[in-house]
C-alpha cells in the first residue's frame, strides 16, 4: 500500500492524522501491520510468509531437511544473533533436519560475516545449506566463496539492506512484510514459525504451546539490540513477560541456584551478552538449548562471574577514556588499542550519552586490525558515515543509530582525516531538531492529538514530537494528559513565552526532554 493509503487506514482506527503519519514514519507501513500493533498479540502477529524471500527460503530448508543434508546455522556474536541461533537451530532439530551452528568471534578476522576459518568447518561437515542469523545482509562477496564451496546460503537478518539485485534469498524485515524493526531473534522465530507451518501444519498458538521458550529468547535478542518494543516486537515481548512467570526453564532455574533469586529478563540478556564463542561452541547457546541443570549451571556460573568482571573492567576504561576526552569537536573518537577489544560499544555508547554527541570507540585485533563501534544520538545517521568511509573498510553495517567497522590499520590516519571531514562538512547539528520525529507548530495540534500520542506510548512507541508557539498554547492542550517533567522545565517561563518543547512518548505518559525559549 502507498503512504497514503495507510495514513488513511490508520485514521480510520480514529487515530488523529498527524500522529497516524507518525506511525508511518516509525514503520506502520503495511496494513497487515495494524492489528498487531493496536492490539499486541501473538494472535495479531503478521504472517511469516508476508516478508520477502520467507516462503522460497523455507521451502528450500525443508528440502535440505528432507534429504537430511547437514545444515549449518551461522550466527552473530551478540545476544541476539546467540538467541536467533537458537531458535533457528532448534527448530531445525524439532523437525528431524541434520544441523550444526557456527558463532565466529566478532573481535576476529571476518568477525561480522561469513568467513574461510568458518567456512572450512563447514565443509568437512559436509554442510550444503548456510543459514544466517542476524548477519551478511550485504555479504556478496563471502555467499559467492561460500557458493563457489559448492553450499547454498539463506540470509536471515534485520540490518539495513545495501546490496542491490542480489542473487541469494534475503530474508529481513527491512524489505517489507513486517514490522521494520524486528529484532535478529524474532526474524528467525517467524523464520521457525513457518518451517513449522509448513512441516508440522502448527500455528502461532501450537508454538506457543510447544516451544514457549522461542518468545523468551527472541524477547532477550530485543533488548540486547535495543529494538522498539512496539507493533510486532511489543507482542512477542508481551507474550515472553507472561510465559516467563508461568514457565521455568533450566536455564532460568540455573540462575535461581547461583544468584538464589528468580532473574528478570533484563538480567537474562546481560548473561546471555556476556557469552563467548569457539566456533562451534557458544556458551549462550548451550546454556539456552540444555535440558541438564548441572550444566547450565556450570555455565551459568562462569558467565555470572565473567560479567561482574566484565562490567568493572568496562567502567574502569570508561574513567580512563573521560579524562582524556576533548568535547571541542562535534564528535568524540577514541583508540582504546588492544585492551579496549569487548568493551567498544559500551565506552561508544556511553560517552553518546554523556556528551550526546556520535562517539566512535576503535579497538586493536590480534592481527593487528582496527575494528570500530559507533554511537550516535537519534537524528544522526552512522551508516552515513560509514559510508562515506568504505573505500578503506574492510566490512561495516549496523543501524543509523548503533553500527561497527573493521579495517587495515594502515588507514588509520585517513580515518581520523575524514571523520574530521565529514562533520566539517556537515556543521554544527541542531540535535533537538535532529531527533524529532515530527515537527510542528502550537496551532496545528489540539488536544486529541496529545490524548493518541499517549495512547500510542502506552503501546509502545517512543517517537519524539517538537512543538513551536507561545508555551500556554502548548501547555493547555496537554491539561488532559500525563507530562513527567522531571526537570521543571514547565515553571521556567511566563505562560506568553514563546518556546520549542521537545516530548518523548512513553509507556507512562510525555516525556518532556527539552525545552528552549525562542
Amino acid at each position: 500500500m502507498i503512504q497514503g493509503e495507510i495514513v488513511s487506514a490508520i485514521v480510520g482506527r480514529d487515530i488523529h492524522p498527524l500522529v497516524a503519519q507518525l506511525l508511518v514514519q516509525k514503520g506502520i507501513n503495511d496494513e497487515a501491520l495494524l492489528e498487531v500493533t493496536f492490539d499486541p498479540k501473538v494472535e495479531n502477529l503478521p504472517p511469516p510468509e508476508l516478508i520477502p524471500d520467507m516462503e522460497e527460503a523455507v521451502k528450500l530448508t525443508a528440502k535440505f531437511v528432507g534429504r537430511k543434508e547437514p545444515i549449518l546455522i551461522w550466527g552473530h556474536d551478540d545476544a541476539d544473533g546467540v538467541t536467533g541461533t537458537s531458535i533457528l537451530y532448534d527448530a531445525l532439530k524439532t523437525v528431524e533436519g541434520r544441523v550444526l551452528y557456527y558463532i565466529p568471534d566478532k573481535k576476529s578476522k571476518g568477525g561480522h560475516s561469513i568467513n574461510e576459518e568458518g567456512l572450512k568447518f563447514a565443509s568437512q561437515h559436509g554442510v550444503k545449506l548456510i543459514i544466517t542469523n542476524d548477519c551478511c545482509t550485504n555479504s556478496e562477496d563471502e555467499i559467492g566463496l561460500a557458493r563457489d564451496m559448492g553450499m547454498e546460503v539463506i540470509v536471515t537478518d534485520h540490518h539495513e539492506v545495501f546490496v542491490e539485485n542480489p542473487d541469494y534469498l534475503i530474508v529481513n524485515p527491512k524489505r517489507g512484510g513486517a514490522y521494520p524493526y524486528l529484532s535478529g531473534s524474532a526474524v528467525a522465530l517467524k523464520f521457525a514459525w513457518y518451517l513449522f507451518k509448513i512441516t508440522n501444519h502448527w500455528d502461532i498458538s501450537a508454538i506457543v504451546q510447544n516451544k514457549p521458550e522461542y518468545f523468551v529468547w527472541a524477547t532477550i535478542g530485543i533488548i540486547a539490540d535495543r529494538m522498539p518494543i512496539f507493533s510486532e516486537n511489543r507482542a512477542i515481548y508481551n507474550k515472553a513477560e507472561e510465559i516467563f512467570t508461568e514457565h521455568t526453564f533450566v536455564f532460568q532455574k540455573a540462575y535461581e541456584n547461583v544468584k538464589n533469586r528468580k532473574p528478570t529478563l533484563y538480567e537474562l540478556t546481560n548473561i546471555i551478552s556476556s557469552s563467548q564463542t569457539k566456533g562451534s561452541y557458544h556458551e549462550g547457546v548451550e546454556l539456552l538449548m540444555t535440558k541438564d541443570i548441572n550444566v547450565a549451571e556450570e555455565i551459568m556460573r562462569r558467565l555470572v562471574t565473567f560479567s561482574d568482571i566484565w562490567y568493572h573492567k568496562a567502567e574502569e576504561l570508561l574513567s580512563e577514556v573521560i579524562k582524556d576526552v576533548s568535547v571541542s569537536r562535534p564528535y568524540i573518537l577514541v583508540d582504546l588499542g588492544k585492551k579496549g577489544m569487548g568493551y567498544l560499544g559500551y565506552v561508544a555508547n556511553k560517552l553518546k550519552e554523556k556528551y550526546k554527541v556520535p562517539s566512535i570507540a576503535l579497538g586493536r585485533r590480534e592481527d593487528r586490525k582496527v575494528v570500530g563501534e559507533l554511537r550516535a544520538p537519534q537524528g544522526f545517521d552512522t551508516l552515513q558515515l560509514l559510508e562515506s568511509l568504505s573505500w578503506m573498510l574492510i566490512d561495516y553495517g549496523g543501524h543509523k543509530v548503533a553500527s561497527g567497522f573493521s579495517m587495515d590499520e594502515a588507514f588509520l590516519p585517513s580515518l581520523l582525516e575524514e571523520v574530521e571531514a565529514f562533520f566539517s562538512e556537515m556543521g554544527k547539528i541542531d540535535y533537538t531538531k535532529a531527533k524529532a520525529d515530527l515537527i510542528l507548530k502550537a496551532d496545528e495540534v489540539d488536544d486529541r492529538f496529545f490524548k493518541d500520542l499517549v495512547k500510542m506510548g502506552f503501546l509502545g512507541l517512543n517517537a519524539y514530537v517538537l512543538i513551536e508557539g507561545k508555551l500556554e498554547d502548548i501547555t493547555n492542550k496537554m491539561l488532559s494528559v500525563r507530562v513527567i517533567d522531571p526537570q521543571g522545565f514547565l515553571g521556567l517561563y511566563p505562560p506568553e513565552t514563546k518556546v520549542r518543547i521537545l516530548l518523548q512518548t512513553t509507556p507512562d505518559g510525555l516525556y518532556l526532554d527539552t525545552m528552549e525559549k525562542l
